[in-house]
């Protein structure tokens, strides 16, 4: 449930007549009625509920003239007049035919700055849309019933079913169950809403981690009356310490396996690795000796007993591996790490619960203040015996994602399995209930070499189509037919999903596998409701050896939304025939070409979620990129020619440009240089800082920038997409710079957006550490109009929605939410102008140190709605000053304050670096560490110094 998120504030386009022209075309008393639905956290002062009334009754009515309804440019919302004073904010919606008017906030006294959907950005009341241009601009949403009275709001607007909104009334401990598409994620996030205190979200996967953080605090969420984390399983580790060496995956396995897999032909790789990861690294008291592991039941394994000793004595060899390569298993490490946890949340909602051992989820659990205060959510394949333990267990079977015939597909093959294994239980296995009236289509083709031809050509430009194979070892044979770079084994396409999927050859893939689980199964066997039993023969092995065969096959079905294409070499396996799968006649797969465009956003995609193989994949094909034709200026460039400027061999242009990339990076020992050289504008610049030279260096400074964002600004920027599609989103200018971080800097959101769509990169970063968003910041500080006018923009588009920091072995999250992430993002974006004071900011800052009043003076040029509730509330400079000077020194590197964030070096009282020995994540949801001093290039800018003699003074 939760849409896919798009940007908040866009444009709409404008009607071809205007509003009364529209009105008077429908007749002099027209009315267009509209739903009205309120925002289920919608505030109102008791004083203002009976005009809300009033308002909402002419809404409701189509009497938009008495609702004084205007439209803010140049957002999506409009407002209605509650008072003289007070605005009621809207938004129209549509779902089909259908609109409805969304009652999202209550503005007082004209403060549309400190509004929360606003986010800071400024607008004009422009006069009233007619109604039908009104409905017709409206934002289409799904996953929105427009008969309720009330609506939730993540990204998207979206209401509950019965069963949902039963999990939000419930109480915990909670086992929330549900298929792909059931909306289980949008109800966890609810559910975390609703709890006070510390609370954690965690995952498996650091995608769904970051995922699940843009939807909690889209729209500018805050809740004063929690501190929420959102962590993957890694990242929660890292809190506790940060792991050394790289987590193990299954690549990684196979290179320790293969080269012994011919002693073991009792089994495969995939089995044995769940074995090792599910079983004998699973118990949260480590892993199990050989006696406990001996003493297993039979459903505790995947082995019978008398193959046990082999696989264990194999297991101790995976150690050693592990030892030798510097790899580390995560549910190893979670029992490592009991003794450090100690309890710190008041609620843990644990998300994709079936992906984590029970190793792994005791550990997360050992982190609550209270015991039973959490929610675990996850599909059936989570559930086990040992969780009927818990007193409260609800089952999601609607499915909101695929169509009917992809559903009932994967009905099927549950079916399959239940009725050659058995089930224990109804919680384990049900049948999901397709919602809409999405029909799909389910076909079967035999892979003939003319028909893996005719698809081939159909569908290897289109990025709305993915072929998926059962294992890695199987992609080979794949690529050979499909030329698609979307080309996935079952694991590898958990958690994506696209609107058409072909299956390639599972089955010819392990005939006898699927022969042997078709075994005694008929067509009848496969119809009405599963009957739950225990399977008759407990020695019996089939389930647990080919569990992955047949959760492998239902993974890769439930990936297609719209239509599933299989492809075998025989049609006529008996597994096929089970499934009621009639070889189609004609091949109807009508994919249509993706655009660059398509194929960049697919690309972008693919990378945040770790298919980087399939990322690298599609740019090689569809996003083929050419060289500058011009020389850019990195570090590595800029050192190279040292020596050659400092030998005075540097002329003419290459002077200029090293001239100029010094200046505008603000790159104090290359000026050194240049003046050295004999440069008459460095040593211009560089004369003792007083007034004339100030003015000097910030005319020539200003200059430079004007004439490097004239290009991203006004009515030309549509000319630097030309230069994209050439040298591809993220390409290099002179400076180092690119086109985002221009953008950025000018503050044109539609250049931004339209950058954003082409997959450019908002973690880039220039010579020195800048990132767009902090160049954006950056011109924020020292530039109040830009500030209050186009930098909300850009932030609603760019801001981090969370900072990764390394301090002393642990990892530092900086929220939006909290006044640090503010103080230090604000700091790295000053790095420049504290190495070379250069604009009208400087006073406080040219004085060897970020201060208390730079910051309290900087940062009360935003609009008070982006900034944390507690800084916001400061209106005074005084108040910010004193507050801002508090959070400085709590969060110095000797400070003894918990927690300890270490952010700032004191260089002396008063004045603060940021800690060149933090170590920073460059880019989010990597493993990578790297020192911040690298980073941001100190020594690059001069900045060495001032901590060194800052270590000196402390001394």
């Amino acid at each position: 449930m939760g849409g896919v998120g798009g940007p908040l504030i866009s444009p709409y386009p404008r009607a071809k007549a205007g509003p009364r022209a529209l009105a008077a075309s429908r007749g002099a008393g027209y009315r267009e009625l509209m739903r009205v639905l309120l925002y289920e956290d919608l505030e109102v002062p008791p004083h203002l509920r009976d005009r809300l009334e009033r308002v909402l009754e002419a809404l409701r009515s189509g009497h938009l003239a008495q609702a004084e309804l205007k439209k803010l440019t140049p957002t999506p919302y409009f407002r209605a007049k509650l008072s003289d004073k007070d605005r009621l904010l809207l938004k129209p919606v549509r779902v089909g035919e259908e609109g409805a008017w969304l009652v999202l906030e209550v503005i007082p006294n004209h403060a549309y700055h400190r509004s929360r959907f606003l986010r800071g950005a400024e607008v004009r009341e422009e006069e009233v849309l007619a109604p039908e241009s009104a409905l017709a601009q409206a934002e289409p949403v799904r996953h929105l019933d427009l008969k309720a009275p009330r609506f939730r709001l993540l990204d998207k607007p979206l209401t509950f079913d019965q069963a949902q909104d039963a999990v939000l009334r419930a109480p915990l401990p909670l086992l929330l169950l549900g298929p792909a598409g059931s909306g289980k994620t949008a109800l966890v996030l609810e559910k975390l809403r609703q709890q006070a205190g510390r609370v954690l979200y965690a995952t498996l996967s650091p995608f769904l981690a970051r995922e699940a953080r843009r939807l909690y605090f889209a729209h500018g969420y805050e809740n004063p009356y929690q501190e929420a984390d959102f962590l993957s399983f890694r990242e929660f580790l890292e809190t506790l310490e940060v792991p050394g060496g790289r987590e193990v995956g299954f690549r990684d396995f196979l290179r320790f396996f293969a080269p012994r897999a011919r002693a073991y032909p009792f089994t495969h790789a995939h089995a044995l690795f769940e074995e090792f990861r599910g079983v004998l690294l699973a118990s949260p008291e480590g892993p199990l000796s050989l006696e406990a592991y001996l003493a297993l039941g039979v459903r505790q394994s995947l082995y019978p007993k008398d193959l046990r000793p082999q696989v264990y004595a194999l297991f101790q060899k995976y150690l050693d591996f592990l030892h030798e390569e510097g790899l580390y298993d995560p549910s190893l490490l979670a029992h490592r790490y009991r003794e450090r946890v100690e309890p710190t949340y008041d609620f843990v909602a644990v998300d994709e619960v079936q992906d984590l051992t029970l190793a792994q989820v005791d550990l997360l659990l050992r982190s609550l203040k209270a015991k039973g205060a959490f929610l675990l959510a996850g599909d059936s394949h989570f559930f086990r015996e040992d969780a009927q333990a818990l007193e409260r267990i609800t089952v999601l079977k609607a499915n909101y994602r695929n169509a009917r015939k992809v559903s009932e597909l994967a009905n099927r093959l549950l079916r399959l399995k239940q009725a050659r294994f058995g089930s224990v239980d109804r919680e384990s296995t049900y049948l999901v209930e397709p919602q809409g009236e999405r029909e799909g289509r389910v076909v079967l083709h035999p892979a003939s070499p003319e028909l893996l031809k005719e698809l081939d050509r159909r569908i290897r430009q289109s990025a709305q189509v993915a072929v998926v194979v059962l294992r890695d070892e199987d992609k080979e044979r794949a690529r050979q037919a499909l030329g698609t770079p979307l080309l996935f084994s079952a694991q590898e396409v958990k958690g994506l999903e696209y609107p058409t999927v072909v299956l390639f050859r599972p089955v010819d893939s392990a005939p006898e596998v699927y022969r042997e689980v078709a075994r005694g199964v008929g067509p009848e066997d496969l119809e009405g409701p599963l009957t739950y039993r225990r399977a008759p023969d407990k020695e019996d092995k089939s389930l647990e050896v080919y569990k992955f065969f047949t959760n492998a096959l239902y993974v890769a079905v439930t990936r297609a939304v719209e239509e599933v294409v299989w492809l075998e070499e025989d049609p006529q396996h008996p597994f096929l025939r089970l499934l009621g799968l009639e070889p189609g006649k004609e091949l109807e797969v009508a994919a249509r070409a993706s655009s660059r465009e398509e194929w960049a956003r697919e690309a972008a995609r693919l990378e945040a979620h770790g298919n980087l193989e399939q990322a690298r994949a599609v740019r090689e094909a569809f996003l083929k990129e050419r060289p500058v034709p011009w020389t850019v200026y990195d570090r590595e460039r800029v050192r190279a020619l040292l020596p050659e400027l400092r030998a005075g061999r540097l002329r003419g242009k290459a002077l200029r440009e090293l001239y100029e990339y010094a200046l505008f990076h603000r790159a104090r020992p290359l000026l050194e240089a240049l003046a050295q050289a004999g440069h008459e504008g460095a040593r211009n610049i560089l004369r003792p800082l007083l007034a004339p030279s100030l003015e000097y260096g910030e005319e020539q400074f200003r200059n430079l920038e004007r004439r490097l964002v004239r290009s991203y600004e006004g009515r030309g920027w549509k000319e630097v997409l030309w230069e994209v599609k050439d040298f591809g989103p993220d390409f290099r200018t002179p400076l180092g710079l690119t086109p985002l971080m221009l953008a950025a800097r000018a503050g044109n959101r539609e250049l931004l957006e339209a950058l954003l769509a082409q997959g450019a990169d908002p973690e880039a970063r220039d010579p020195f550490g800048y990132t767009p968003f902090l160049h954006a910041l950056e011109r924020a500080l020292s530039d109040e109009a830009f500030a209050r006018e186009r930098f909300p923009l850009v932030a609603d588009l760019l801001a981090p929605t969370a900072l990764d920091l390394q301090a002393e072995g642990h990892l530092v999250r900086l929220y939006p939410r909290m006044p640090e992430y503010w103080a230090f993002l604000a700091a790295l974006a000053s790095l420049k102008a504290l190495a070379l004071p250069l604009l009208r900011l400087r006073g406080p800052l040219m004085e060897e140190g970020v201060t208390a009043r730079y910051l309290a003076e900087a940062l009360g040029h935003l609009p008070p709605a982006l900034l944390p509730a507690p800084l916001a509330r400061k209106e005074t400079l005084g108040e910010r000053r004193a507050y801002l000077g508090a959070v400085l020194a709590r969060s110095e590197v000797e400070s003894d304050y918990r927690p300890a964030r270490r952010l700032f070096l004191r260089l002396r009282r008063g004045r603060y670096l940021p800690n060149p020995h933090l170590l920073l994540r460059p880019k989010e949801g990597e493993a990578a560490w790297t020192p911040l001093g690298e980073v941001m290039d100190l020594e690059g800018l001069g900045l060495g110094r001032l901590h060194l003699e800052g270590q000196k003074r402390r001394a």
